[in-house]
């Protein structure tokens, strides 16, 4: 499909490869980091963590063993044998996770998809987020590091100073929040899909918890549980429905959330304007069920259930990009 691979989603840079969304984004913990759809503590009362990258997905248990399924070109979902996570967080050709002792691990990255995103700096750090060429982390002080981009840098690897407690890396731009509670975001200084449609633009007029990045759109969760978006809005995925949520995420051309009731909510998917039909079933969210995260991706979305469980849909009819994202597990 033509316009999933090459025009609704230049990511890539239309290698033959899948298109991209944002990822999940990072917020800090006390024993090296998790994240927004990406999150969890280990211990005993630990839940296991949900993240979902562009086609792929990943799980990670308590005990810090972690499956990933789904198109997996360039390695990003084999996870590496031996190393116990603490957190994880997909992206486009690559997963990177967190260890025990705060050091960041990341796979993928193979066959000609390497801009430097799995090159980690030395350090120890509390949160990690994994975009679509480059890679975000907050170390132990606060400090937030980017790192990639190589010949796909619109400016998203440019950190402003400060300390942070939540990153979400994704195409051509990056967003973070500061320990404040504002939400600043950079980048969209490129072409193409990291071309500038607003969604570097944060509100500036309230104080978030959670940010997740779209393609050219971003979502954030305010402190009084309200979801707002802003960027392209051409298929509806920067017009949230009104209400308070638990948690947010954004994909390509939609964006899905929890209510307080533990349900799913789910916007976008529209017609929109470009050569061919962006809707492979993503917003197609399960009418029943108790979720505690949802993830969403270019083709997919994935909700964890309060018993643990995943469950996935979208991924259309034939799509080529289909490697098994939309099993559940």
């Amino acid at each position: 499909m033509l316009a999933l691979s090459c025009v609704l989603l230049a990511l890539s840079g239309c290698h033959p490869a899948p298109p991209a969304a944002g990822t999940d984004s990072a917020t800090e913990t006390g024993d090296g980091g998790d994240g927004e759809d990406s999150a969890g503590e280990t211990g005993d009362d630990a839940e296991p963590l949900l993240t979902v990258g562009s086609t792929h997905n990943c799980l990670l248990q308590p005990d810090g063993t972690a499956e990933c399924w789904g198109f997996a070109a360039a390695g990003q979902a084999v996870v590496p044998e031996g190393v116990a996570f603490t957190t994880l967080d997909a992206g486009l050709w690559h997963t990177c996770g967190l260890t025990g002792s705060g050091a960041v691990v990341c796979f993928g990255c193979v066959s000609g998809t390497n801009a430097g995103q799995c090159v980690v700096p030395e350090g120890k750090f509390r949160a990690v987020s994994a975009g679509v060429y480059h890679t975000c982390a907050i170390d132990n002080d606060g400090t937030l590091s980017c790192w990639g981009c190589g010949e796909r840098d619109a400016g998203q690897c440019d950190v402003p100073p400060g300390n942070y407690a939540v990153v979400d890396a994704g195409d051509g731009h990056t967003c973070a929040i500061p320990d404040d509670g504002t939400l600043g975001c950079w980048g969209c200084a490129g072409d193409g899909n990291q071309r500038d449609l607003g969604q570097c633009d944060a509100p500036t007029d309230t104080q978030f918890i959670d940010v997740a990045i779209g393609s050219q759109s971003t979502c954030g969760l305010t402190t009084d549980g309200f979801v707002r978006c802003w960027g392209r809005d051409t298929f509806g995925e920067a017009s949230p429905p009104e209400g308070s949520f638990l948690d947010v995420t954004a994909g390509n051309v939609h964006g899905c959330a929890i209510e307080p009731d533990h349900t799913l909510s789910c916007w976008g998917c529209g017609e929109g304007k470009l050569e061919g039909d962006p809707d492979l079933g993503q917003c197609e969210a399960p009418k029943a069920g108790s979720w505690s995260t949802v993830a969403g991706g270019v083709g997919h979305t994935c909700a964890l259930d309060d018993d643990g469980g995943v469950t996935c849909w979208g991924c259309g009819t034939d799509w080529s990009f289909d490697g098994g994202q939309c099993e559940d597990r």
